[in-house]
């Protein structure tokens, strides 16, 4: 009998988590690549309601070539892209709740894509200011507060991978530098942020049938997300979604998910779940 041993860490319980990471895409009927369908779900995990206004959320950079690979540079890690919860008023989100964050809020099942879902009930856009991708005017939008392309507002989810994605509080960000490439001085620049601020992240990695999973993608410290997890398909527009496992449900139907800072336990994909759904 074989057996595969899987670290975990141990941790305080967090409140919001990131439960379900749409990155893949689908197709149409039509077989044409179908993107503008994708977003992130958090979930409150808690026993308690929660004030989410000013938390931030951010993708790391994804190039075939990490701009810093693990263990470079320690204390930080390297952002393409970085929204914001609007701040002002609160945005309370009740214990088993989720807040859904969609590039496109609008019902994508009428555009002939069979796999894609009606994301009208969304809680928030990364709204496209290019005009690329249809939005629902009527979905207030996540701001968008750094972005490695002036043109790219819309969140930059990579259908087969790497995808990862942290979710974290910091009071300085106005104050963390953008950089280059470890050992260059032209091309993209990055938003260095400082790994330590980190309440919750999830590495979604490159993968393919011959070779496996792609390790050399990963973005994350382990004391992060001690594994991984990834789609079944190389270049996505499979329609999987990567998603929480629950970990408990109490008998009135609330339940909570699991959290153990390893995503190889923690997640699994699926085509068969819509938004704020969760694998019973």
């Amino acid at each position: 009998e074989s057996r595969i041993a899987l670290a975990t860490n141990a941790h305080a319980v967090q409140s919001l988590i990131i439960g379900k990471v749409y990155a893949a895409g689908s197709k149409d009927s039509n077989n044409r690549n179908y993107s503008a369908g994708k977003y992130i779900e958090f979930f409150n995990n808690s026993d308690r309601e929660i004030d989410i206004s000013g938390y931030y959320f951010g993708l790391l950079e994804s190039g075939s070539t990490a701009a810093y690979t693990l263990g470079l540079t320690p204390d930080y890690l390297y952002l393409k892209q970085l929204y914001r919860f609007p701040t002002g008023k609160p945005i309370r989100v009740a214990a088993g709740g989720t807040v859904l964050v969609a590039n496109s809020a609008i019902d994508h099942t009428a555009n002939d894509a069979p796999l894609e879902h009606d994301l009208r009930g969304a809680d928030f856009e990364a709204k496209d200011a290019s005009g690329k991708t249809v939005n629902n005017p009527t979905t207030p939008a996540v701001e968008l507060v750094f972005s490695m392309w002036a043109q790219v507002t819309a969140m930059n989810l990579v259908q087969g991978g790497p995808t990862s994605v942290v979710l974290f509080t910091a009071d300085d960000v106005d104050t963390w530098p953008q950089v280059y490439a470890y050992q260059k001085s032209t091309g993209a620049q990055y938003l260095r942020m400082p790994a330590k601020v980190i309440k919750d992240g999830v590495d979604i990695l490159k993968y393919n049938t011959v070779n496996g999973v792609d390790l050399t993608s990963r973005r994350l410290y382990d004391w992060i997300d001690a594994g991984y997890t990834h789609i079944s398909s190389a270049s996505g527009w499979n329609g999987e979604v990567s998603v929480r496992k629950v970990s408990a449900k109490a008998s009135n139907g609330r339940f909570t998910l699991m959290d153990t800072n390893n995503s190889t336990n923690d997640f699994t994909t699926t085509t068969h779940l819509a938004p704020r759904q969760y694998p019973q």
